[in-house]
């Protein structure tokens, strides 16, 4: 019994080998032969070790299937010189083939060069080029399963309390200030510094977007999400921010706006901020929400010039 499983799985590691084999190939030749660039864009290099092995595969498959035939042939007609070289390309052949019983598409996904990290441009903010990184280890419930009952998104599997005190902690270090104050003025200071606007911090009725990525969330005319256990942003981290702006910095709830363009803040935010926050937008179409529309003019554009689309109004602040 045991000998017949191994042998099953031998024979499924095969088939694994020769779909995800074949599938890198189609992959590879499909985005490669249109744009010969996009062989250096990193799933193409993992792609291609794995489309070459697959290819070698096959053909040492192939080599010594022939060099058998060819074999047997001149071992009957007495050629022996004939019969030995065939021979030999029967067991170099066989090599190649018999790799495949091994992790052959891992160990060549591994042996990939990969090139250090190189710093593109010049380094920005209050100190140029700064990472700030907070942990703690409190922050969630670190025992917590995916149920029905109980979400990523519950207040009961997040500290709100820990939570709050990372984001204090980290817009603190990356400005170098003691409070939480300082550190939203010296944020303000610095974005109107380098865009012209003079050594001035925050004026009322300036407007704040924070632009989420919700690309899990619902969309069309669903806005409650009651069996999803895909993860998006937290929204105790959002609740932490928008209590720094509202309540620390001081800024307006009508100035401040947050969502996703192409998403619509459902019920796991409503729900947490809207009681205590009211009079933020909150983008989307259904009841309470910023309608999501486009700008008057088509004013996104890459670089070339060739594409040119309409913006989210609500992330221009356009709406009332």
């Amino acid at each position: 019994m045991g000998s017949l499983i191994m042998k099953i799985n031998k024979n499924l590691a095969k088939l694994f080998f020769a779909l995800v084999g074949l599938g890198a190939l189609i992959w590879f030749l499909v985005r490669v032969i249109p744009k010969p660039s996009r062989a250096t864009y990193p799933c193409q290099r993992a792609a291609f070790p794995i489309a070459s092995g697959f290819i070698i595969y096959l053909l040492s498959l192939a080599s010594s299937s022939f060099a058998f035939l060819k074999l047997k042939k001149h071992w009957k007609a007495g050629d022996n010189w004939a019969a030995l070289i065939f021979l030999i390309i029967i067991i170099i052949s066989g090599f190649f083939v018999l790799q495949s019983d091994k992790p052959y598409i891992y160990a060549n996904y591994q042996s990939v060069p990969q090139d250090p990290n190189q710093p593109i441009g010049e380094g920005k903010g209050i100190f140029p080029g700064r990472v700030v990184w907070v942990r703690d280890s409190t922050a969630v419930n670190q025992q917590y399963t995916n149920q029905t009952s109980t979400y990523w998104w519950n207040d009961v599997n997040s500290n709100q309390t820990a939570i709050n005190n990372m984001v204090s902690k980290a817009i603190k270090t990356i400005t170098g200030k003691e409070s939480d104050l300082e550190a939203w003025d010296a944020i303000f200071r610095y974005y109107n510094i380098t865009h012209g606007r003079g050594d001035v911090g925050y004026s009322a009725g300036e407007k704040i977007v924070i632009k989420l990525n919700l690309n899990t969330g619902a969309s069309g005319n669903s806005y409650t999400r009651p069996d999803d256990r895909t993860i998006d942003t937290s929204p105790q981290v959002v609740y932490a921010v928008l209590d720094q702006l509202i309540n620390i910095a001081d800024v307006s709830q009508v100035d401040i706006g947050f969502g996703d363009p192409g998403r619509n803040v459902d019920n796991i935010f409503w729900d947490k901020f809207h009681q205590i926050f009211p009079n933020v937008k909150y983008w989307g179409n259904a009841n309470g929400r910023t309608p999501i529309e486009p700008s008057n003019s088509k004013i996104f554009f890459t670089s070339d010039g060739k594409l040119q689309h309409f913006y989210p109004s609500v992330i221009l602040m356009r709406h009332t």
